[in-house]
């Protein structure tokens, strides 16, 4: 039947592409007759419209420039008498009014209306979704429109609908400079950024209805070929893995990259991955094209051929038009080495300062410029010997300076070594003074650990924006911790435009991202896939085998019941804090008291390790037992006490770290008389140079340890109890004499483990955040040489050590963030390992520490996590979440 059908359609209508016949069939479910009269129907109307076309008066060039046509509908809004089919309309646009105090800009009648002579009244509308970009563009003098009645019955009643060709007439007004800023073309046309920002995005949408021409220009060679505008994109299924969804998991990972041998003078063997990004690095820095007279289009911009044959070029991520050929030049002379945690990106780097050496470096001493640097690599404090050691093991030929001392160097001291390794708190206080760093024009800039810099409101950010630099690097193995605004700062050092100028990245990143708009992701990808080089340990060569072949890693999570007299105490606070927080929500007044749910959130996670983790010198008196304790801690949850915690806040007395804001650990006071923890209080100083509450000056000078035998105000042997972790971690270590990295976030509990360790006769090394450097080193060579367990804190030994003589790695309590326990996980499981390595976390059943898990899994997503850089920002999901509260 249905070949029957198709063989009349053809007989009757003598069209011959299968193709549009098949559709027309389909549309209609095999009804011949009205495939046929709907196939005359629209042969009328596009028969209609290119005659139209063809009568209409063809604008000069000054007047603007006949871009394109689309078909709409219209509607009635009184009836209409004698409608013919190619009638011209005339638009009207509303009138606006000055508005009172309780009226909005947003509530004004952006509806475009037509009348049917010149000076007539207004009888038909345009539908909501055509006015709404309609409207900007007229109204701002951005384009004209000429509108044909298509197809109309010859009288309309109110409501009824009539079909129009729509030509749009693109006016001079509309057009932009490629090169220029956002923030330049509104200082220009004296336009508010709201406004401009509007008509930005009405042609976004317009551009989708013109059935405009696309081709490809090589202004070279005039070549034209079709655009493929089709970006091969992993969908994101509900924005719960970003870094999928972007390709940050494997961007360039499959291997495409060609690989590279290194300089001679760079001594050591490199994996074929490294090669590889040896390769990448290499060609980013010498084959980025630096002009913009290279003939490309720029990769952001498309180009279509409008109907009176001219070209124009359109922007679909940001909006703008223009007639002027958008050249491609670089994106940048750098990137961003995103490879995962412990696959060498340090080693990376080394071998490109061996092979892509500044280029007067064998030139007589007389042709170099006093202020030209050579390679400026800033990272933090911690990491300094590890990068000077690395830069002299692997190679030779290379000079290095540490700048860090407070003594000035010269431009010339700065400028003779060929690498430079500073801090961010040198850079930050040097931008302040204007120091040496500033006058400097580098060879090379190199961000290690570079999500120091994801704030772009921080002295230090906007202190590494403004060093100079020839080629800029940035390396972090996260380069989105919490949100996607992280990304933003490595745009803007890289110099990426025009995604570095923060209206165009909060416009067409930052605002669709937080209404959970998809599509943000096809501009993310077509921007990072240039620039990044992101490979994981699962990443693959381009023969299928693993980059790296690693011994396996093996993450087991063990839940474990907690003793009776534990979990008697854990449910009384529990229970007690969740009654606290019902009630704050009750009376709407979480906010204002969200710190004192946070500290008794502290104490739950605390009582998950050990009772006596909340029985420090500040909390209870020397006989004090646990219940005394409980029950003072419940009695005193009042008004008046949180009152008193913010007085001993002003006063310094507080138990919150005010850099960390979670239990002070090794606390030290500063000569302004505020506490902190230890290694918190060493990152301010080398940081920010200043206390952070009160902003007074700082040095290393100014912080005295408050004493480690304080911290109980018990003897914490004499009256010693175990607990469920401490039992099992004995037993694990009993069992098996491996070596052990034993990691906690509370340097209190590494003093009840190393009581437990002492009784049991397990030898064990400790690092935690009041060691120097000395010290420190002194206790990875213990651990090196024999000892079977290392005790470290999550902020000593998250990152820059290496770890891979230990085999097995055990996480004494879970981490808001889940990348903090990875950075301590990688530090055993990474090159050089060469045993299967088991992770282990110790979670109590039936606690905060279960939902905690929950919320690493919902970290996933890019969102403020639940507490970031104040406790105001908890999120009232996550403390749900935490309190099991989902019928609030």
């Amino acid at each position: 039947m249905e070949s029957e059908n198709f063989k009349l359609f053809t007989e009757i209508t003598g069209e011959q592409d299968i193709i549009k016949i098949t559709n027309s069939l389909q549309r209609n479910n095999f009804n011949v007759d009205l495939a046929i009269d709907q196939y005359y129907r629209e042969l009328h109307r596009q028969n209609l419209s290119q005659e139209l076309m063809l009568k209409r008066k063809f604008q000069d060039s000054q007047q603007g420039i006949l871009l394109g046509t689309f078909d709409s509908d219209a509607y009635a809004i009184s009836s209409i008498q004698n409608v013919k089919n190619g009638h011209r309309l005339s638009i009207r646009l509303p009138k606006q009014h000055t508005f009172g105090k309780n009226k909005k800009k947003e509530d004004q009648d952006k509806t475009v209306r037509f009348a049917m002579e010149p000076n007539g009244f207004s009888v038909g509308k345009f539908p909501q979704a055509v006015s709404e970009f309609l409207y900007p563009l007229i109204s701002g003098n951005l384009i004209e429109i000429e509108v044909f009645v298509l197809d109309s019955q010859s009288s309309l009643s109110l409501l009824d609908s009539l079909k129009v060709t729509i030509n749009v007439i693109l006016k001079p007004e509309a057009l932009c400079d490629p090169a220029q800023t956002a923030k330049e073309v509104i200082t220009q046309k004296n336009a508010s950024a709201d406004e401009y920002f509007t008509q930005r995005e009405a042609f976004q949408k317009l551009f989708k209805l013109l059935n405009l021409e696309k081709t490809q220009s090589a202004l070279v060679n005039h070549k034209r070929e079709p655009l493929n505008d089709k970006l091969n994109l992993e969908e994101s299924k509900g924005m719960e893995n970003v870094d999928k969804a972007l390709g940050l998991d494997d961007l360039n990972g499959e291997s495409e990259l060609s690989e590279m041998e290194p300089a001679p003078s760079f001594r050591s063997c490199l994996y074929s991955y490294q090669k590889q990004a040896l390769a990448w690095m290499y060609e980013r820095e010498t084959h980025t094209k630096s002009n913009r007279n290279n003939g490309e289009l720029h990769h952001l911009w498309e180009e279509y051929k409008a109907i009176d044959g001219r070209f124009i070029y359109f922007n679909h991520y940001t909006g703008q038009v223009a007639t002027k050929f958008p050249e491609g030049g670089a994106l940048c002379k750098g990137g961003i080495l995103a490879d995962e945690m412990g696959l060498g990106k340090t080693v990376m780097v080394v071998s490109l300062l061996h092979t892509h050496r500044r280029g007067y470096t064998h030139s007589p001493k007389k042709s170099k410029n006093i202020n030209e640097g050579g390679t400026l690599i800033v990272l933090p404090l911690s990491l300094m010997t590890q990068w000077h050691s690395e830069i002299e093991n692997h190679g030779t030929g290379l000079k290095v300076m540490e700048y860090y001392s407070e003594k000035t160097k010269s431009l010339r001291e700065l400028g003779s070594p060929d690498v430079v390794l500073t801090t961010y708190g040198v850079v930050q206080t040097d931008c302040a003074t204007s120091g040496p760093l500033f006058k400097m024009n580098w060879f090379r800039i190199i961000l290690d650990e570079a999500h120091n810099i994801r704030n772009r409101e921080t002295g230090i950010t906007k202190s590494c924006l403004k060093l100079q630099g020839l080629y800029k690097w940035a390396l972090t193995g996260t380069p989105i911790q919490n949100r996607l605004d992280d990304l933003y700062s490595l745009i803007s050092f890289l110099e990426v435009e025009p995604w570095n100028d923060y209206l165009w990245w909060n416009r067409v990143i930052t605002k669709p991202f937080n209404r959970q708009d998809p599509n943000v992701f096809e501009a993310l990808r077509r921007l990072l896939k240039p620039i990044v080089l992101r490979r994981t340990k699962a990443s693959k060569l381009a023969n299928g085998s693993p980059i790296i072949s690693l011994p396996p890693l093996n993450i087991d999570t063990i839940y474990l019941a907690m003793h009776i007299e534990e979990r008697r105490v854990y449910d009384r606070l529990f229970n007690h804090t969740k009654a606290r927080f019902r009630s704050l929500i009750s009376q709407g007044r979480l906010k204002s008291y969200i710190s004192s749910v946070f500290e008794l959130l502290l104490r739950l996670r605390q009582l998950c390790n050990h009772p006596f983790l909340i029985m420090n010198k500040n909390d209870a008196d020397p006989l004090e037992s646990i219940d005394k304790f409980f029950n003072k801690v419940v009695e005193n949850t009042s008004e008046n006490y949180i009152n008193e915690l913010v007085d001993k806040i002003k006063q310094g007395e507080a138990m919150d770290c005010p850099v960390c804001l979670d239990m002070i650990d090794d606390a030290v006071i500063t000569k302004c008389g505020h506490f902190m923890c230890r290694l918190c209080g060493v990152q301010q100083v080398e940081k920010n140079r200043n206390c952070p509450l009160c902003k007074a000056v700082l040095t290393a000078h100014d912080l005295t340890t408050v004493p480690r035998e304080n911290k109980f105000q018990l003897d914490i042997t004499k009256e010693w109890r175990s607990s469920a972790k401490i039992e099992y971690l004995l037993n694990l270590l009993q069992e098996s004499n491996e070596p052990t990295v034993v990691f906690s976030q509370w340097t209190t509990m590494l003093d009840l483990l190393e009581i437990a360790l002492k009784k049991a006769e397990i030898s064990y090394a400790r690092l935690d955040g009041s060691l120097n450097k000395n010290q420190r080193e002194n206790a990875l060579q213990l651990f090196k040489n024999g000892r079977q367990v290392m005790l470290i804190t999550l902020k000593a030994g998250g990152v820059g050590i290496n770890l891979t003589y230990a085999s097995r790695v055990i996480l004494m309590d879970p981490w808001w963030n889940p990348a903090v326990e990875n950075q301590a996980i990688e530090r055993v499981h990474r090159i050089g390992q060469n045993r299967t390595v088991r992770a282990i976390k110790l979670i109590c059943h039936d606690t905060v520490e279960e939902r905690m898990l929950e919320l690493q899994a919902r970290k996933q997503e890019i969102s403020e996590g639940a507490f970031t850089a104040h406790t105001t920002t908890m999120s009232l999901d996550n403390l749900k979440i935490i309190f099991d509260e989902d019928g609030i």
